[in-house]
């Protein structure tokens, strides 16, 4: 199995005076202690400005420890002026291109119109000087595109693009900026239907104002994301700035709680909580090293007979077992539920195709663990007959030693079987009727904060469209026979209970001028 770390790289502009020179060698000295995988320069402008950039290159190879990869432009300049510049490049020492074509300006000819034939450039200059190069290798990168290229008639002529690079002699490629995980997805998938198996390296640029981001996408030639300049420009200290990127919203019960009462619904004992796929991802990557010790997240990847869909964030030492739910082989938390929407197709038949198999074994997966599940107000001699054939299911289940994992991998594949596609629709799969939970992207995001008991939570933007497609008419209050509770049958606090000292700290270590800090599991149960 191959192993894949995330690559770090710095872009350094060459500086334009003697004061900011001083400044970016001190820059660089910084950086170097982060052991980058490669620092990029650009290359671009005048003579002068050029001669600054081959000066920073030169620093980098025989004075730090940085590996440099050269920006290289063919817009506006000749082929002498091109193979003049590669060599001089290489006698740097510089083993690293990135092949650009570059901003076409008004009335500007170009010899080489296309990026394919710098790279072809390169790799002549290479072949011509292998002597001097010791035989040694030079690595070419291109650029890629997840959002069509502005000047591109359709995503397909990007690739096709991509592919003209890669028969060219490119040995990588990096995507130009994006905000959206599925349109990489997307781009990688189509590239390597189309004959593309060089890597795609994804392009991120962490973003962390509402005046940069404006900027980084007039320059890409992109749409500013709504969702994303919206949180940017609403947010009130630089912690919650810096924690931007995982989106999070009440849900279910949770969402008509802090709708209709501000806070629990009264008779309610958990709370719900959804992510896109990408950000549920991201949480369950790299929540652990943000969480106190008091906390732990249990699914399928942490303990081996879970038979749920979902995450729980739990209180470690609590206990929250509810009637007809007893898994002999897992005893679950006090809990926060985190659930995953995943796309949904455009073509219905795929949806509904997707609907039936994740029922399936998410019926399945279920039943592996819970032998007997509640029925509440079902009469007795149905309930029999069920639990005949759910116990016969789980026995069978174990006979054919399908273990919840398996039958996990199965649910989860189904259910993302459309990632990587922009369709901007999802819906939780992990429910019976994944059709009256769908999400659009615009219902959900950006987010709002609302009150919720003591503190503030998100919902979605819309949370009306939400609520009202799932439950109909969900700020009527039901009656007291419809209020539904997870029934504890086991309820133990540990030592969290209340007259104990209570619920410590989400986090391990808090920004107290962060609003979004504040636990959000510190309920009573």
């Amino acid at each position: 199995m191959t192993t894949v770390h995330p690559a770090l790289s710095f872009e350094l502009f060459p500086p334009r005076s003697h004061a900011s020179c001083e400044s970016l060698i001190r820059t660089i000295a910084e950086l170097e202690g982060t052991n980058p995988d490669y620092v990029s320069v650009t290359y671009s402008g005048d003579a002068k400005r050029r001669q600054k950039t081959l000066a920073l290159l030169d620093y980098l190879v025989h004075e730090t420890s940085l590996t440099p990869l050269a920006h290289l432009i063919c817009a506006g300049h000749s082929v002498h002026e091109l193979e003049r510049a590669v060599r001089l490049i290489l006698g740097l020492g510089v083993r690293g291109f990135l092949a650009l074509r570059g901003d076409v300006q008004e009335g500007q000819v170009s010899e080489l119109p296309f990026a394919r034939y710098l790279v072809e450039l390169i790799r002549r200059v290479e072949r011509e000087d292998f002597a001097h190069l010791a035989a040694g290798k030079v690595s070419i990168g291109v650029a890629a595109y997840p959002q069509k290229h502005p000047e591109s008639a359709s995503l397909l002529q990007d690739i096709e693009i991509l592919l003209s690079k890669q028969r060219a002699g490119a040995d990588f490629a990096i995507t130009q900026v994006f905000f959206e995980d599925e349109r990489y997805s997307a781009l990688v998938d189509s590239a390597h239907l189309a004959g593309v198996d060089i890597p795609i390296i994804p392009g991120i640029m962490p973003v962390t104002s509402l005046k940069r981001l404006q900027n980084l996408c007039q320059m890409a030639g992109m749409s500013v994301p709504a969702d994303l300049a919206y949180a940017l420009e609403t947010a009130t200290s630089s912690a919650e700035l810096h924690r931007i990127g995982v989106d999070y919203a009440l849900y279910g019960g949770s969402a008509i709680g802090a709708v209709r009462h501000g806070g629990f619904i009264p008779w309610d004992d958990d709370i719900d909580v959804f992510m896109l796929r990408p950000d549920y991802e991201r949480f369950l990557r790299e929540a652990p090293a943000h969480l106190s010790e008091g906390f732990r997240i249990d699914n399928q990847r942490s303990v081996p007979r879970y038979h749920l869909l979902f995450s729980k964030l739990g209180l470690t030492g609590t206990v929250f077992r509810s009637q007809g739910e007893v898994n002999p082989d897992y005893t679950p938390p006090i809990f926060l539920d985190i659930f995953p929407l995943d796309t949904v197709p455009e073509d219905a038949k795929r949806f509904r195709s997707m609907c039936r198999k994740t029922w399936l074994w998410g019926r399945l997966l279920f039943l592996s663990g819970i032998p007997t599940p509640g029925l509440p107000g079902m009469v007795a001699w149905k309930r029999s007959l069920i639990h005949a054939v759910t116990r016969s299911v789980n026995l069978a289940l174990r006979t054919a030693q399908m273990s919840p994992r398996g039958l996990y991998a199965r649910w989860e594949k189904a259910a993302r079987s459309a990632e990587g596609e922009a369709t901007g629709t999802y819906a939780d799969f992990t429910m019976r009727d994944p059709w009256n939970w769908i999400v659009h992207r615009d219902e959900f995001l950006p987010t709002r904060r609302v009150p919720f008991e003591a503190i503030e939570a998100s919902i979605p933007h819309d949370v009306d469209a939400l609520l009202t497609r799932g439950y109909g008419d969900y700020m009527r209050i039901p009656d007291p026979a419809d209020r539904r509770t997870h029934l504890p049958e086991t309820l133990e606090f540990g030592r969290f209970d209340p007259d104990q000292g209570g619920v410590p700290d989400l986090l391990a270590s808090r920004d107290e001028e962060d609003p979004r800090s504040e636990p959000t599991t510190g309920q009573e149960q």
